[in-house]
C-alpha cells in the first residue's frame, strides 16, 4: 500500500512494533519469573535513614519481592530509636530457596486469587504497606497490545482477501 511521504504512518506503526515486541519479551520474562518464583525467593530492597530530631532516626525502606507465584512490592516509613545497622542502608538483594509461601497473610477482597493490600501503622507515627498480586494477573496487561495488534492484522487480511477496500 503505497503512503504519502511525511504522514508519520511509517513512524507509527514502527513505534507500534516496537512496543509490541517489548510486551511480548516482558511476557516472557514475567512467565520465567514465575516459573521461577516456585524455586526461589528473592527480595530487592533499599533502605534509607537521616537523623531526626532528639536523636532518631527517619528510616524508609522499600522493597520488591517474588516468591510462591506472587509479586509484592512493600513501602516501611518510620521513626527508630537507635541508628539503623550501616550494613542494611542502601540497596540490596536476598535471595533463598523453596518458599512455602508468600510470606503475608492477605485477606479481604481478592485474597483467595492472590490480590491483597496490607496498610498498617507502626509505633511513633510509621506506616507500613504491602501490596501483592499473583504472577498470573499481570499476563493479561503484558498481552493486551500484542492481542490488538493481532486482531487487527486478520481482519485487514481478510478485507484484502474478501475485496473490500483496507481502511
Amino acid at each position: 500500500m503505497w503512503r504519502a511521504c511525511g504522514d508519520g504512518s511509517g513512524v507509527k506503526q514502527r513505534l507500534l512494533n516496537l512496543l509490541t515486541a517489548l510486551s511480548l519479551l516482558l511476557c516472557v520474562a514475567v512467565c520465567v519469573l514465575w516459573v521461577r518464583s516456585y524455586s526461589w525467593q528473592e527480595s530487592f530492597a533499599w533502605t534509607g535513614s537521616q537523623g531526626a530530631e532528639n536523636g532518631r532516626f527517619q528510616v524508609r525502606h522499600a522493597s520488591f519481592n517474588t516468591g510462591a507465584g506472587r509479586v509484592s512490592v512493600r513501602f516501611d516509613d518510620y521513626i527508630a530509636d537507635y541508628a539503623p545497622d550501616v550494613r542494611n542502608a542502601g540497596f540490596r538483594v536476598s535471595r533463598s530457596p523453596r518458599p512455602k509461601s508468600s510470606g503475608y497473610g492477605f485477606s479481604g477482597f481478592g485474597s483467595q486469587y492472590g490480590f491483597g493490600v496490607w496498610p498498617y501503622r507502626i509505633a511513633l507515627g510509621g506506616y507500613s504497606l504491602i501490596m501483592g498480586a499473583p504472577y498470573w494477573s499481570i499476563l493479561p496487561l503484558l498481552l493486551f497490545l500484542p492481542a490488538v495488534r493481532l486482531g487487527r492484522k486478520a481482519h485487514q487480511r481478510r478485507r484484502q482477501r474478501e475485496g473490500i477496500c483496507p481502511s
